[in-house]
């Protein structure tokens, strides 16, 4: 063929083009590094004729959408790719992707473009994206599909070339073999630490071991987000759930007698703090929505917590945790946690100088030693828990009714409602109580009926604890006095026809009182009136 053939051949690109239309389609395929914000060159593509002329500009159509950034193609000019030093700039189009994606766990991107020349697809660019310090990924079934395709064909009399960031290499060298392999990037994990331990995954083979009363701080972490933010997150925690007792707790009752403060506040955890990655909470009972298993002869209380968190991505991450509940057992099987020694009413004060008397309940009737001896004694029956140590309070409600006959005539009966009476701190246990009333010269008959809640609490030894409810003994007594008479003057007797006690059995109940709404309050004036 003579030169003058040949180069009138090369001038008639276009119309061999345009007869070759979609015929001559190719196929490439690219996988990009990218940063994100960053603006990275994905194609650029030159149509030549040697590497001194061009055979004119082709240019991009956006045929599939990236969908975590965006595509800008432009016009550009360069040596062609692998000419000598020297070569003259040729056009080019050019396309430059930038992730812009913000609050999302992808890791990948794709999209694809065509090569236009004349009006008519000549090639497939399909590119994957990866974001740099991924980890990598594994390229979109495009990518793959695409690798399967022949090699790129050359167009007669004109050949075009694709580079990535500025890199010659023709446009199917960077293409994924249809038979590599990936490691694709670990999906998303929730774990869950309770006190700073990491206690994922735990069953009641393994369970995380704490006591009624302990302070839980529950936290939870999640691995592989790849940039994901969490949308919502969720606890779920079995049993009744006690947040705290406000400041100050049981300190402040072992020195004030009244709880009418938020300082003995009962605070429950609420609905809100259960959907944070945090939560802090106390169990109070080793009974209630329980999983109960067998354990060396014992009955035993597993509780699984759950976490669970949707991602910004979509993606949905959850984790498990087994805990084992213990409390305190009682020392003898055979015996309630709680039992009182109840005496019964005398009268008391009668030798004092000048005459007090008082209208008490005693467990010896001697009026001699009586003042000695307390009306009530209560006394627990428990053992710590396997491995911890702790301290039994004894939290005592009270309500009480007098009627009594004035000597100026009429009988008035005033009601003090249940209300905080006492805490019995460690080192008054045994509690020994004698409630009573004082006898005035103004009345002529008195009838006092007491009634006492005594709720079990045990308090483990470990910081931020809370005493926690094991039942409650009810007990009480009716004592009517009334003067011995004119010989006896001034001296009071007890009516032994009107007068009784009791002490009910001990009632297993992980429940502080029902008077405990907000707070304990303490004993309010009494509400009288005249019969």
């Amino acid at each position: 063929m003579s030169r003058r053939f040949l180069l009138l051949a090369k001038l008639r690109t276009v119309i061999f083009l345009c007869f070759l239309g979609m015929s001559w389609r190719s196929a490439a395929a690219k996988t990009i590094d990218v940063t994100p914000g960053v603006p990275v060159i994905a194609e650029t593509t030159w149509y030549y004729i040697n590497c001194m002329t061009s055979a004119g500009l082709g240019s991009y159509s956006i045929n599939i959408a990236p969908t975590q950034g965006t595509v800008s193609v432009a016009d550009v000019s360069g040596p062609l790719p692998g000419c000598p030093t020297g070569s003259p700039a040729l056009p080019a189009v050019q396309a430059t992707y930038t992730w812009t994606a913000e609050n999302t766990s992808a890791t990948t991107d794709f999209f694809e473009l065509y090569y236009i020349l004349n009006g008519q697809v000549a090639a497939v660019l399909d590119v994957d994206v990866v974001l740099s310090g991924s980890g990598g990924g594994c390229p979109s079934s495009n990518v793959v599909a695409r690798a399967k395709l022949p090699d790129l064909m050359k167009i007669p009399l004109g050949t075009f070339i694709t580079t990535k960031s500025g890199t010659s290499s023709s446009a199917v060298s960077d293409a994924v073999p249809a038979a590599s392999t990936c490691t694709p990037p670990p999906p998303p994990t929730a774990t869950i630490s309770a006190n700073g331990t990491d206690i994922t995954g735990t069953t009641t083979d393994n369970p995380m071991i704490v006591v009624i009363g302990e302070q839980i701080v529950l936290t939870s972490s999640i691995s592989n987000a790849n940039g994901a933010s969490v949308q919502s997150q969720s606890w779920s925690i079995p049993g009744n759930l006690v947040k705290s007792y406000g400041e100050n707790g049981p300190v402040y009752w072992s020195v004030s007698p009244t709880c009418a403060n938020a300082d003995c506040q009962l605070v429950l955890v609420q609905a809100s703090e259960l959907a944070t990655d945090t939560v802090t909470y106390h169990w109070i009972d080793a009974l209630n929505s329980c999983s109960m298993q067998s354990v060396n002869g014992q009955q035993v209380c597993f509780r699984t917590v759950t976490y669970t968190a949707t991602l910004s991505g979509g993606e949905s991450v959850s984790a498990q945790a087994t805990f084992e509940i213990l409390q305190p057992t009682p020392t003898n099987p055979g015996q309630p946690l709680l039992s009182g020694d109840i005496g019964s009413p005398t009268i008391v004060g009668r030798y004092s100088n000048p005459p007090k008397e008082f209208m008490q309940l005693r467990r010896i009737y001697n009026i001699l030693i009586s003042n000695n001896v307390s009306g009530i004694e209560i006394t627990p029956n428990l053992t710590d828990p396997l491995g911890f140590t702790g301290d039994i309070y004894l939290l005592q409600v009270a309500s009480s009714v007098q009627v009594y006959d004035r000597t100026s005539g009429g009988t008035e009966e005033c009601t003090y409602p249940y209300a905080f009476d006492h805490l019995y701190s460690p080192a008054e246990v045994p509690e020994n109580d004698s409630p009573g009333v004082f006898l005035p010269d103004t009345i002529n008959r008195m009838s006092l009926s007491d009634s006492f809640q005594t709720y079990l609490l045990w308090m483990p030894a470990l910081p931020d604890a809370i005493p926690a409810p094991l039942g409650v003994l009810p007990w009480g007594f009716t004592g009517t006095a009334e003067p011995r008479g004119s010989f006896f003057s001034g001296l009071w007797s007890i009516d032994r026809k009107g007068s009784s006690e009791y002490v009910a059995p001990f009632v297993p109940n992980p429940s502080y009182p029902n008077q405990w709404s907000n707070y304990l309050t303490s004993p309010s004036e009494p509400h009288c009136n005249t019969l």
